[in-house]
């Protein structure tokens, strides 16, 4: 039986694939953990590769996203999974002859029922490395979710300012107009007033000077 290769499309979230990889024996390739091949998010739901139902423990990754890891050496390929950005992701495999679905699938289901022991046969590098990256992965998204907060709370101060501003900006505009209109109805004023006063002294003067003509 000839070994068979297949690709699989997951969708990388912020607690990775969901995949544990192993070097193979000769270290020059990375294969899907026999122990443990999969983990779990944090809620307790399943990961993307497991959810795939189509990769098994043994398996042999030859290409992430149409790049070939098939001549990397593990720790190259496990930078080149990290590099990986979110979203979806493309992986291929290779199965070996060996290995028979059907029975791969009886253990996995039968692992899923010792789970507990599981757990305790886990090694603690990767529970350790699972936790630090669930915790970091949690303190980023409340980072973020406050950054996101402060700036909305920035921005709607900004907001209200350049508001305050117009405000202020209009309503110096409209006194500097009143204040001018009020001069100039003052200045009309003076000058009627000042035209009423010659216009009097006129009067006065004229009449005056004919009760003396009249004496």
């Amino acid at each position: 039986m000839e070994a068979t290769c297949y690709s699989v499309e997951l969708v990388k979230g912020a607690y990775g694939l969901g995949i544990y990889f192993a070097a193979a024996s000769d270290a020059s390739h990375a294969i899907v953990d026999i122990r443990v091949p999969f983990y779990r998010l944090p809620s307790g739901a399943v990961g993307p590769g497991e959810a795939s139902a189509a990769i098994l423990a043994g398996d042999l990754l030859l290409a992430v996203n149409d790049i070939d890891v098939s001549a990397l050496r593990f720790p190259q390929i496990v930078e080149q999974l990290r590099q990986v950005p979110r979203g979806p992701v493309t992986l291929v495999f290779q199965r070996q002859p060996y290995k028979k679905s059907e029975e791969n699938r009886e253990e996995n289901q039968e692992e899923t029922h010792k789970e507990p022991q599981e757990e305790k046969e886990r090694p603690k590098g990767w529970a350790v490395f699972q936790r630090l990256g669930a915790s970091a992965a949690t303190s980023d998204a409340t980072a973020m979710q406050s950054l996101e907060g402060k700036l909305r709370e920035m921005e709607e101060s900004l907001a209200k300012e350049q508001k305050c501003r117009f405000l202020a900006e209009r309503k110096n505009v409209l006194y500097r107009n009143e204040l001018l209109r009020v001069s100039q109805e003052n200045a009309a004023l003076r000058d009627q007033l000042a035209q009423l006063k010659l216009t009097q002294k006129r009067r006065d003067s004229f009449v005056t000077d004919s009760l003396h003509l009249s004496i």
